[in-house]
């Protein structure tokens, strides 16, 4: 049985042609390349074999992988993916390919940062290889020790002239067909190591790190401890912990007791996933040993989009053949041929060499070495315990040619194993170090601009001139100043307290203000025209910066104001700004990145906004060591996000003195910028008619782990109540719902529980890979849906045709952050539109310490959903998963449903409290001349409720007499059968206050809220 992968044919052979200019600046003569490069003082011309990788590989940016977790039908798996029997195979001709390898920026010279680039919406596409297997390793530390098992250890001595070690382990010495697999554990107990059932786990590791740790490593894994290493032509291995010498160390362990085949892998290996129809690391390795045929080694990739190129060096895990190596290797010093030496043990690319070094051995036979293809395995790489050697400073860089004294102590073929694979390696280091120059000089002479402006499909607007000429004898803020006090705003385009707000700016003394205005009074509108204002006083050379809690809100706020800059706000000054002066800076792929603002040159010629979230403000004013006079002003947008940031900026900024204007609904406690240049509360804009009010809930019982549990699986009974009153949307599942939940795995949890009674819904958070466009949809959707969130959607999010919440999340009134959590929470149901009530549903405790003190000062006179109203309504639970919904009137079903034995209990009680200054809503059918009213049975069903049960319905009486428009069907049925009563209640002013008092004591007494 033998694996046929795929053969890629390569697009251009070498030609044995006459010499000839290589476009990489290479000369090549017949089989080989002329290179020269410096080494030590001197100038070293070598030759290089024809096949060194001259086409540009791509260059490794970044060691982030992608992860992608599937769901395969094992029945379409079989036992092996691509095993087939050799004899019903036609033979095939052996394709070599020029070895090639990208080397990580980090080994180069540093991490070098992407310029803006346009997303690819073809790219994203991309779909994930379903895996029929995952296998996860374990650390070290977290195997079970047994003291008894260490005790019973048995220790082989291997004591050669190039090498002295002990082998350690409950087992027999292994036998030539032992499945072996070596782990380079550099990482000590941190190690992630395999756990098998059959196959054998070597911890690899030097004498003395197994003395330290021998009693913490479990019996279940044997160990191979260096005490040295040498030979005639590499020299002394003194540093035993490097990779080079555990790689080393396994080779000649694995010759002397002639392994056929082993495995050898990194410890920072987090799982593998594979095809295969059964599971386990023995089954792994074996898959691995089959895909061998004539290849001396075989890897796998990491779980990436990226595709394998024909002859790419692989890194991390090797499945070694050496069965096959035997045929070449006649002793074991010659192991040493696939290594550097001792003197070059610590230069960068010691796997690669050992790889280069089995292409040169195989000798046109085989590529010598492969990385397998995706569809049947690859591997994760754990977070946690990456980029040790990187942290060790060491750069790539070419080993040069082998001491020829050193080169005759080796076997002829062991020596041409050593020039080529030198040569070939060399070459690549070569070709990465000038694709990285020449990246770097890219993004140093880049017009950032023009290419953030090309990356974000944006117009071009660079014909735009000054709005007025700069006064160079005024600084900044007094030019700045100066302009906003003499500018007369759009009052189509701006509110009255916007344009209020705005012209405080130009009255402050103070360097640090802060503009607090309530959520969803267009904040964003105010510090959009401010920041265009700056820009025409700015000199060249200068920036306005603006500051956002994270990424999405750095997009978020550039589409806004790129919207906005295409307005004309004033009648004598056009303050739009060209647009590619706008510009996004973090992670983003279309954005800048710190690194490239600060490596560029074009930049400190030009003017910008720059729109930064707190995470690469944090880095640009570390690498610029706060010193910022090309910056004169700062904005910070929902700066009690990013306190500390906002507090460095003030207190660090010493000799640039920016000014600095926060805004925010709700400032820190602590607050660096104590002076409030301008204040717009929720109650005013309510008052005003800006902001929509809102009604709040309780649960009727306190926050607690178990109560979300009960809230989740209630969340479609729940959405089933009454809206207090938004146009046509009678129940809270017929509108757009946002529902706050304390963490990711509740969001997951309630997502399947919506899903299953049929209710559109969103899960909003970070494990959501798709959270964006899903919430862009939500947005742009006029039907109902439900947002599940935790942390996101508490600002930015800006639909004012969200209705409700539901707060899963808990706060307590003395703390602040947690105030200002729920405040920001509440503010996406008050974007004004139309007659709109903004409602709220959270815990008894969440409503009473935080949210009622919240909306106590607004004060609005609207019709209120008698439907709502009457909700009052008692949720019973039984094993919390089966509900049963109640009118808390309903004696008869209390009784019932609440025996002795149901297993049914009250889990939420809602009873709508009266409201202050709301009123009845009016039948929309009613005109104001007629003067009779035919009523509905509704209504006479209503107002028979009414009549029976009138302290149990507090609520409509309450609101009743307050009513100020024509009267509706149900009013009028209340006054039919109620005779004088209606009278009575309209002439009775305390009337509201007696009922809710009545209400309560009966409470009280009965036990219920």
């Amino acid at each position: 049985m033998s694996y046929h992968g795929p053969h890629l044919q390569h697009p251009n052979k070498n030609s044995h042609d006459d010499a000839k200019e290589n476009k990489n600046g290479f000369s090549s003569f017949g089989k080989t390349f002329a290179i020269t490069y410096t080494y030590g003082d001197e100038a070293v011309e070598q030759e290089l074999p024809q096949l060194v990788d001259l086409s540009p590989p791509e260059l490794v940016h970044s060691d982030e992988e992608q992860e992608h977790d599937s769901e395969p039908n094992l029945e379409e798996v079989p036992e092996y993916v691509a095993i087939s029997d050799e004899s019903s195979q036609p033979e095939e001709k052996v394709e070599i390919y020029p070895p090639c390898a990208g080397i990580d920026a980090k080994y180069l010279g540093g991490a070098l940062p992407s310029l803006p680039e346009p997303i690819n919406d073809s790219a994203s596409g991309y779909s994930p290889i379903k895996y029929a297997q995952l296998f996860e390793l374990t650390t070290l530390d977290s195997i079970p020790v047994s003291k008894a098992q260490i005790s019973k250890r048995q220790c082989i001595k291997l004591t050669h002239s190039c090498c002295e070690m002990q082998f350690y382990s409950l087992r027999d010495r292994p036998g030539p067909n032992e499945k072996m697999t070596f782990i380079i554990a550099g990482r000590k107990l941190k190690a992630l190591v395999p756990q098998s059932d059959g196959a054998r786990c070597v911890l690899v590791m030097p004498h003395e790190d197994y003395e330290k740790l021998k009693e913490q490593i479990p019996g279940s894994m044997d160990i191979l401890a260096i005490k040295s290493l040498k030979s005639p032509s590499h020299g002394n291995f003194t540093k035993l912990s490097l990779a080079v010498s555990r790689r080393l160390a396994t080779f000649l362990f694995a010759y002397h007791f002639k392994l056929s085949k082993f495995l050898m892998i990194d410890d920072n290996i987090k799982a593998v996933k594979f095809n295969a129809r059964n599971g386990g690391w023995d089954r792994f390795y074996q898959l691995l040993e089959n895909q061998l045929d004539d290849l001396l080694c075989v890897s796998i990739r990491t779980d990436s989009y990226k595709e394998s190129r024909a002859g790419e060096l692989g890194s991390k895990m090797f499945m070694i053949n050496l069965e096959k190596m035997r045929e070449k290797i006649l002793c074991i010093k010659d192991i040493f041929a696939l290594f550097p030496e001792a003197a070059k043990a610590h230069y960068w690319g010691e796997d690669d060499l050992m790889q280069l070094a089995m292409y040169s051995m195989a000798h046109q036979d085989s590529q010598g070495y492969q990385i397998l293809d995706k569809g049947i395995a690859c591997l994760i790489r754990s977070k946690m315990v990456r980029n040790l050697f990187a942290q060790s400073g060491v750069q790539a860089q070419p080993f040069g040619p082998m001491n020829e004294a050193s080169l005759q102590k080796l076997t002829p073929e062991a020596r041409r194993w050593v020039e080529e694979s030198r040569s070939l390696l060399d070459g690549i280091i070569l070709s990465n170090i000038r694709r990285y120059e020449k990246r770097k000089r890219a993004i140093e002479r880049a017009d950032l601009q023009a290419k953030h402006a090309i990356a974000n499909r944006v117009q071009l607007l660079d014909s735009l001139e000054s709005a007025v000429e700069i006064d160079d004898e005024l600084d900044f803020i007094d030019r700045y100043q100066t302009m906003i006090e003499s500018l007369e705003f759009d009052e189509t385009i701006f509110r009255p307290y916007q344009i209020e707000g705005m012209k405080s700016i130009a009255n402050i003394t103070d360097n640090n203000v802060r503009l607090v205005l309530a959520t969803a009074a267009g904040k964003t509108f105010m510090q959009c025209e401010l920041m265009r204002i700056a820009y025409h006083r700015a000199k060249r050379g200068e920036h306005i910066i603006v500051v956002t809690p994270h990424i999405d809100l750095v997009n978020q706020f550039y589409d806004d104001f790129i919207r906005f800059n295409e307005k004309v706000t004033t009648d004598d000054v056009d303050l739009r700004v060209p647009n590619e002066a706008i510009i996004k800076v973090c992670s983003h792929k279309q954005s800048c990145h710190v690194k490239a603002l600060l490596m560029n040159e074009s930049i400190s010629h030009q003017t910008s906004i720059l729109i930064f979230c707190s995470d690469s403000l944090d880095k640009f004013l570390e690498e610029s060591e706060y010193s910022l006079p090309h910056v004169p002003i700062i904005f910070a947008d929902e700066y009690h996000y990013y306190t500390s940031t906002v507090d460095k900026i003030v207190n660090e900024l010493v000799d640039s003195e920016p000014l600095v204007i926060g805004s925010s609904a709700t400032p820190p406690k602590n607050d660096p910028l104590s002076t409030t240049a301008f204040r717009y509360t929720r109650a005013q804009g309510v008052l005003d008619g800006y902001l929509a009010p809102v009604i709040a809930d309780s649960l009727g019982v306190n926050y607690s782990k178990e109560n979300v549990q009960l809230l989740i699986t209630c969340l479609p009974k729940l959405l089933e109540r009454y809206h207090p009153g938004f146009t046509n949307h009678s129940r809270l599942k017929n509108a757009k719902v946002i529902v706050y939940l304390p963490s990711i795995p509740d969001c997951q949890k309630a997502q399947s529980v919506l899903e299953q009674s049929h209710i559109r819904c969103y899960s909003i958070h970070s494990k959501n890979k798709k959270h964006k466009s899903e919430l862009e949809e939500f947005l742009n959707s006029n039907g109902s849906g439900v947002i599940l969130a935790v942390k996101m959607c508490k600002i930015g999010t800006n639909d004012p045709r969200i209705a409700g919440e539901i707060i899963g999340q808990n706060a307590k009134e003395k703390d602040h952050a947690s105030r200002s959590n729920i405040e920001q929470m509440i503010g996406r149901a008050m974007r004004k539109l139309e007659d709109k009530i903004g409602y709220v549903l959270c815990f008894d405790n969440v409503l009473r310490e935080v949210v009622s003190p919240m909306l106590a000062s607004q004060k609005v006179t609207l019709p209120v959903s008698a439907e709502y109203l009457m909700q009052e309504t008692f949720y019973y639970t039984k094993d919390k998963i089966h509900w049963f919904v109640g009118d808390n009137d309903d004696m008869e079903l209390k009784t019932r449903i609440l025996t002795p034995g149901s297993g049914y209990k009250i889990a939420f009680k809602i009873v709508p409290k009266p409201i202050r200054n709301f009123h009845i809503e009016s039948h929309p059918d009613i005109e104001e001349s007629e003067a009779e009213v035919e009523l509905s049975e509704n209504d006479k069903e209503d107002a028979l409720r009414l009549a029976l049960f009138g302290v149990n319905s507090g609520q409509l009486f309450s609101a009743y007499p307050k009513s100020k428009r024509k009267r509706s069907g149900l009013s009028v049925c209340i006054d039919a059968m109620t005779g004088d009563l209606s009278k009575w209640l309209q002439e009775e002013a305390e009337l509201p206050i007696r009922l809710n008092s009545q209400t309560t004591q009966k409470s009280k007494k009965s036990g219920i809220r």
